[in-house]
C-alpha cells in the first residue's frame, strides 16, 4: 500500500480494545472516521470492496455507500468519503479524501483484521 498509516487503540474500563486506524496523510482523515463510525462489521467490508469491484468491472457506473455518519462514492478511478452530518454541532468543516479503489480495498482488508484481532 502506498499510503502510510499508524493503529492506536481506545481502551475501556472493560478491558475492550477499539482500534483506530490513521493516515499520515491528512487529506485522508475522512476515511480514517468513515472506518471508525460506519464500517464496523466483515459484512460491510465485504459489501464495499464488492461494489468497487463492480464499478471496476463496469457493471455500475458509479455507486454510492452511505453509512450513518458518511458517503462513499465509488468511481471507476476513484473514491470520495465525505460527512453528512454537515451543519450539525462538530460538523460544520466540509472535507473530502478522496483514494483510488485499489488502494481503498487495501485499507478495508487492513481494517478488517484490526477489528477481529
Amino acid at each position: 500500500m502506498k499510503y502510510k498509516y499508524h493503529v492506536r487503540y481506545t481502551i475501556f474500563n472493560s478491558g475492550k480494545r477499539e482500534p483506530m486506524l490513521e493516515m499520515e496523510d491528512p487529506a485522508l482523515d475522512e476515511i480514517c472516521d468513515f472506518l471508525g463510525s460506519d464500517v464496523r462489521s466483515k459484512q460491510t467490508v465485504e459489501e464495499i470492496k464488492e461494489l468497487i469491484g463492480g464499478v471496476q468491472e463496469g457493471k455500475y457506473k458509479h455507486y454510492e455507500f452511505q453509512g450513518n455518519m458518511y458517503l462513499l462514492e465509488i468511481y471507476p478511478g476513484k473514491c470520495r468519503i465525505q460527512c453528512i452530518m454537515l451543519g450539525e454541532p462538530g460538523f460544520e468543516e466540509y472535507s473530502v479524501s478522496e483514494i483510488e479503489p485499489e488502494e481503498l480495498k487495501e485499507i478495508l482488508d487492513i481494517w478488517l483484521e484490526l477489528l477481529y484481532q
